[in-house]
């Protein structure tokens, strides 16, 4: 999990304390949680987290339309970030909340499987419902979604059925961020 601090002080972000905090979430939470005992180290009234988002990255996914004997394919490369509604796993380590980062990674493949996958935009909107509306304690999910090209071959001029060759000329690329209550869609 990747988290940030604000000074609510004097409304700062700071990385001063950070080093201390830094490694796996129960340890970062069991500095929080004793900081205000360090007097070296703020209380927690005096700081507060300003992004807490976490997910899975770089999700292969290679998508195969079959269209009678000929093929078409479409390869991309998926990053999920949600959000919670809580801060219960960095204050006092409870994880119960927690959407695996695996579980994400699966939804991405089995939601692929069951609709397609027609453009990075439209795959993106239907991952982001599908984790507001499945886990009701995300406040927002954010999807990053890169098309990779590839060309069919041809062999004396005829393309082929189903032999492709990848082709990193220009990359499609979509960020689809749903907060529960509103969207917002970048392109």
């Amino acid at each position: 999990m990747a988290f940030q601090l604000k000074n609510t002080s004097t409304g700062n972000n700071t990385g001063h304390h950070l080093p201390s905090l830094i490694g796996s979430s129960s340890i970062a939470n069991s500095n929080i949680a004793t900081a205000s005992h360090d007097p070296h180290h703020p209380t927690n009234s005096e700081f507060c987290f300003v992004d807490t988002g976490y997910g899975k990255n770089h999700i292969k996914l290679l998508h195969i339309r079959r269209d009678g004997p000929t093929h078409h394919i479409k390869e991309f490369e998926i990053n999920t970030q949600l959000t919670l509604d809580s801060k219960k796993d960095y204050y006092v380590g409870d994880n119960s909340d927690i959407v695996a980062t695996d579980s994400q990674k699966n939804t991405v493949y089995i939601l692929a499987k069951n609709h397609g996958v027609k453009s990075p935009e439209e795959f993106g909107l239907l991952l982001c419902s599908h984790f507001l509306s499945k886990y009701p304690h995300v406040s927002k999910a954010r999807i990053c979604i890169e098309e990779h090209p590839w060309d069919r071959l041809s062999s004396d001029g005829v393309p082929h059925n189903h032999a492709f060759i990848s082709t990193p000329v220009a990359y499609r690329f979509s960020t689809v961020t749903f907060t529960r209550g509103g969207k917002s869609i970048e392109l």
